[in-house]
């Protein structure tokens, strides 16, 4: 029987079978899944130079190796050596496709990071890092992960399309004011497609936004499933994410937005309920896309309430989650801010009218009063005070007119965690806060 399953699983490798089909034990029984193999590698052995390739690997190589020869076939677009390779580490090493996938993302992760051959340090320097910065204020941390989920009709995808839209045109979205800075924007419908996506565009009036524009450089690149123009739906294989660091980078692309993580998965072949694998992917994710642009992958709502579908590891690698759920008789909707590593956790209620996400009545904007703070630091300075505590910077900044307490409290907690931020924390001073040193220098260099 295990032979039959060993079959099984190269069969899948080489594609011979779809992923998901499962194993029969009538059909092992009856040796079906060992005919099937041994007529494929018959196959396989009428092609000389395909053969000649993977023959380089049939004997004591070890792991290591094949892995890295799979991915070279991979980058090359070698499919038929790539799969071959996939099924020798299968069979080999008995690994199943989700590890065999795993070990590729993170060989490329590796090679990328330049960490093939290098030695790990005993500890990293702090010193040379930075904190997280927001691409869009309160919502979407600056390259970095961040997931929306909700349930079917909630209107996941006309808020993601808010987000893209607060890039493109440089502006705050719904309960933050604070403009984002204008960036290029990827849309990857591989979920609804192209149709479902272009009629949200136009409840929201921008299916002829100058974005789209091909005359010159489009702000807005969307990758769907349209055969007319030669474009398939993208998926979450290794190809397909080297292709998307290509194009992020190329392209100067500052946020990608990705619907859904279930679709983009399943299409690659990829079980996104694997723990395992998507913990893999997302780690590619973190240390290779995102060192280029944010991303924000949509999702479905879980078994368990207010969770996500999928693997653990859908909400425990993102530094942002976000939950969307909509009143079925009022059509309020309720955007609740589960995990924010930079800001602050929220949950408040809009509308959607038009097209348009709009704060419900008696929800009050947050804006930002990172001037003001500066401001205030600089006068304190000025007059020989190292720093202010939060109730020097409520006297001075929230003043008759001014930003209120919610909005200061939000700014210094948002600004203190910034890759670099214009004022920090004072060491041993809880609730203190002092100009960053480039501040004190400019300051110190006009006296």
């Amino acid at each position: 029987m295990s032979k039959e399953l060993d079959a099984h699983e190269r069969l899948i490798a080489l594609g011979v079978i779809v992923p998901d089909e499962p194993y029969s034990p009538t059909k092992g029984k009856e040796g079906w899944y060992s005919q099937r193999l041994k007529a494929k590698l018959e196959e396989l052995d009428k092609q000389p130079a395909k053969v000649s390739q993977l023959q380089r690997f049939k004997s004591d190589v070890p792991y290591s190796k094949l892995v890295g020869a799979a991915l070279d076939a991979v980058i090359a677009g070698d499919q038929d050596t790539a799969m071959q390779l996939r099924a020798e580490l299968m069979m080999r090493f008995r690994r199943n496709d989700s590890q065999v996938e795993a070990a590729l993302f993170k060989e490329h992760t590796n090679r990328q990071n330049g960490l093939e051959a290098s030695q790990e340090p005993d500890s990293i320097d702090l010193t040379r890092l930075g904190g997280i910065d927001f691409l869009v204020d309160g919502f979407i941390p600056a390259r970095d992960q961040t997931q929306i989920f909700g349930k079917a009709g909630t209107g996941k995808t006309t808020a993601a399309l808010a987000i893209a839209f607060a890039v493109i045109n440089g502006t705050g979205l719904l309960d933050h004011s604070h403009p984002a800075k204008p960036a290029s924007v990827l849309f990857i419908a591989s979920d609804s497609g192209a149709a479902p996506l272009i009629a949200a565009m136009q409840d929201m009036g921008v299916s002829h936004h100058p974005a789209l524009s091909t005359a010159a450089e489009p702000r807005f690149y969307v990758w769907a499933a349209e055969p007319s123009q030669g474009a398939s739906a993208w998926m979450a294989d290794l190809r397909g994410c080297i292709r998307l660091q290509q194009f992020v980078q190329e392209h100067r692309i500052r946020l990608v937005l990705i619907d859904s993580c279930k679709a983009v998965c399943s299409a690659a072949g990829l079980e996104y309920t694997d723990n395992t694998l998507v913990t893999a992917l997302l780690t590619y994710f973190k240390e290779v896309i995102c060192a280029h642009t944010a991303v924000v992958w949509i999702n479905h709502d879980g078994v368990q309430s207010g969770a996500s579908a999928g693997a653990k590891a859908w909400k425990e690698i993102p530094s942002a989650i976000h939950q969307i759920t909509k009143d079925e008789q009022t059509q309020r909707r309720t955007w609740n801010a589960l995990k924010m590593r930079v800001g602050r956790e929220r949950r408040f209620d809009y509308d959607l009218r038009d097209g348009q996400l709009i704060l419900s009545s008696g929800e009050k904007p947050v804006g930002d009063c990172e001037a003001q703070i500066v401001e205030a630091l600089s006068r304190a300075y000025e007059q020989g005070r190292q720093y202010l505590n939060r109730s020097e910077l409520r006297e001075q900044v929230c003043v008759v007119g001014g930003p209120s307490h919610k909005t200061l409290d939000n700014t210094l907690s948002k600004v203190v965690r910034a890759k670099h931020p214009a004022f920090t924390r004072v060491d041993g001073r809880q609730g203190c806060y002092r100009l960053a040193s480039r501040f004190r220098d400019a300051l110190e260099a006009q006296i």
